[in-house]
């Protein structure tokens, strides 16, 4: 049971993982284009730096979603039987505090 609860906090990561790197799009846009404006970049080079840094995140988006949802296919029968232990665990507990 362990293994289980360990490998779906893993998977929650993953996901969070994912949610970030879909997020760094704005991050990744501001930041070049303050660069743009301190003149440390010309326009043409931080649109390209923009375009390429752009490719690179949809790039890890798209592998980590595929990953996420490869992990979750495999992780859901896990889960059944990991729900049916908790729950004939808690029925086990609940009979012992009636009787006592």
């Amino acid at each position: 049971m362990k293994k289980s609860v360990k490998k779906f906090f893993l998977l929650g990561l993953g996901l969070a993982a994912v949610g970030a790197a879909a997020s760094q799009s704005k991050r990744v846009k501001k930041a070049v284009s303050e660069l743009v404006k301190k003149k440390k970049l010309s326009k043409k080079a931080g649109e390209e730096l923009k375009n390429e840094l752009m490719k690179e995140l949809d790039k890890l988006g798209k592998k980590s979603k595929k990953v996420a949802k490869k992990t979750v296919r495999k992780a859901k029968p896990k889960l059944k039987k990991v729900k049916s232990k908790a729950k004939k665990t808690a029925k086990k507990v609940v009979r012992k505090a009636k009787k006592k």
